[in-house]
């Protein structure tokens, strides 16, 4: 018997947040650039369950918790060009070349965030070693099947749920857009944008296969998560 609805639990979570905010350059001549940081740091563990839920004698596990994100990290700016009417480069004195190359802005973002912590598979490990010699998609921790063996019927479980030092992949993305507004006179204006997330292409993995019967033991699945690299066009006219 288990008694789901006693609340012997507990979460603990403690974080650092930190941001700078930073006007570089905020000339005619020069443009305008603004840039952010934020950095948060944190720790968040559990103690939730046992190893034997049914065992009440048995203490708490207290572990990582499933969400556990140390590092949480983004970069962003907007930048005003310094090209055109009234900036430092290509002030042109026809006036078609000058609307052409004025009212250009770039704006990105980056963020990173690190995985969470990755399951710890419940097999007897007759090598000692769960860390890969060589981290790699293909062997993300030590799945050379020859080290474990299936823990035999009627034993009791003593790995933790997820190891402790060992970690899904990061997530790592940027995101960048360029416009351009052209002021027609006081009132109309024509704005053109153009985006794209996930600059780099970069792809974005879910945690290894750590079920011991599968062919991909310990390895990443193929297809990634996030989108690959997406870009799209706009235009708007103000009136």
């Amino acid at each position: 018997m288990t008694d789901n609805l006693t609340q012997w639990g507990w979460y603990r979570n403690d974080a650092l947040q930190t941001k700078i905010e930073k006007r570089v350059l905020g000339g005619e001549s020069t443009g305008i650039l603004t840039w952010v940081l934020s950095y948060t740091f944190s720790k968040g563990f559990e103690a939730n369950h046992r190893l034997q839920n049914w065992n009440l004698e048995e203490p708490l596990v207290k572990e990582l918790d499933y969400q556990d994100k140390p590092h949480m990290l983004s970069f962003s700016g907007v930048y005003d060009l310094p090209i055109g009417r009234g900036r430092k480069y290509l002030n042109s004195i026809n006036p078609m070349v000058r609307q052409l190359i004025s009212g250009w802005q770039t704006v990105w973002i980056y963020t990173y965030t690190s995985g969470y912590p990755t399951s710890w598979p419940d097999l007897v490990n007759y090598c000692g070693e769960w860390h890969a010699k060589k981290q790699t998609r293909y062997s993300w921790f030590n799945n050379d099947k020859s080290c474990y063996a299936t823990r035999q019927s009627y034993t009791l479980r003593v790995l933790p749920d997820r190891f402790p030092d060992i970690r899904n992949p990061a997530t790592k993305q940027l995101n960048f857009a360029l416009e351009k507004t052209t002021h027609i006179n006081e009132r109309y204006r024509f704005v053109i944008r153009g985006e794209a997330f996930n600059l780099t292409n970069t792809p974005g993995y879910a945690g290894p296969d750590t079920s011991f019967s599968s062919d991909r033991f310990g390895r990443l699945p193929d297809n990634q998560q996030n989108w690959p690299r997406l870009v799209q066009l706009s235009a708007k006219f103000y009136f």
